[in-house]
């Protein structure tokens, strides 16, 4: 995979001028989802129970201090080895980027030149957004000496959506190792973190030539009539193997009703692949465990890590 800099210093250095992190991609293996909160200041909120896994597609964050910058000034676009819009730019203003915001929340000495070359998918349940967030939370605190930890950055990350705090692990033995599994619950504020299997399965995701807006496949969610939140299913579940699970995800239906090409897709790819093909968070990727191929769609090999 393409780098954005072979210069950049070491993460052992104690007073870094600059890092280099790999944001991973994420993967609901299990997704349960709640009926919105009737009231109070989450009104509208669900609660979730997700048993979440990083995989090894990831993009590059590079964070540097430039003390001539009066704030955060960030250069995103496709890395020239991405699966889709390989070397474009994107498609919205670094402005309203998570990864910009994030930088934000760090102060108004966050004097952070970044830079991001992606490959995640946008749009696709995967999580680039918010891991890219927490990339830059967390290289921005080692290069700034804020000394705010992984507990009050999770906190801070919870001001700008509920995923990031699951990429923000305290067990990591180097700033860019993924996170470890978690079972994710509440608003995405409690982090149960698992070990990591011994042996990691290889996983294939197909991406569809669309992404599912979160906020439109949460109102269909609300008017598919849901169960309850099944969140000791998947906390049973997350004590197997990945690979041997019965998953499941709550917003699966919901999302195929947004976007009702997606199901044709993963009814497809079931019928091609022997492994069975899940949606990941709102989706619009799609998963199966093994190594496939589908001449017609974009698909990427990687692996749990």
């Amino acid at each position: 995979m393409t780098d954005i800099g072979s210069d950049v210093e070491s993460q052992d250095d104690p007073n870094p001028a600059r890092l280099e992190l790999r944001a991973f991609a994420k993967l609901n293996l299990a997704l349960a989802v709640a009926l919105p909160e009737p009231e109070g200041p989450r009104k509208g909120w669900h609660r979730i129970c997700s048993w979440m896994h990083a995989v090894g597609l990831h993009d590059n964050v590079r964070a540097q201090v430039d003390r001539s910058l009066d704030g955060p000034v960030l250069d995103v676009r496709w890395a020239d080895d991405a699966p889709l819009h390989a070397g474009q730019p994107v498609a919205w203003p670094a402005e309203r980027d998570l990864a910009f915001r994030a930088a934000q929340l760090l102060g108004a000495d966050a004097s952070l030149r970044i830079t991001i070359r992606k490959r995640i998918p946008d749009g696709g349940g995967l999580g680039g957004g918010s891991s890219n967030a927490a990339a830059v939370l967390r290289a921005g605190d080692a290069l700034l000496g804020l000394g705010l930890g992984p507990s009050r950055l999770r906190e801070l990350a919870m001001k700008l959506g509920s995923d990031i705090a699951f990429f923000i692990d305290d067990g990591e033995p180097a700033l860019d190792a993924p996170p470890r599994p978690a079972i994710v619950s509440g608003f995405g504020d409690a982090i149960d973190r698992l070990e990591a299997p011994a042996k990691s399965e290889p996983v294939t995701l197909a991406f569809p030539p669309f992404g599912c807006p979160t906020s439109e496949v949460y109102r269909a969610f609300d008017g598919l009539d849901p169960c309850a939140l099944r969140e000791a299913e998947v906390r049973t579940m997350a004590s197997r193997s990945p690979g041997a699970a019965n998953l499941f995800n709550d917003l699966a239906p919901a999302a195929e009703r947004v976007r009702p090409e997606l199901a044709g897709i993963r009814r497809t790819l079931d019928n091609e692949w022997p492994s069975t093909v899940h949606v990941t968070g709102s989706g619009s990727t799609l998963f199966a465990f093994g190594h496939h191929h589908a001449a017609a769609h974009t698909i990427v090999h990687t692996e749990l890590v």
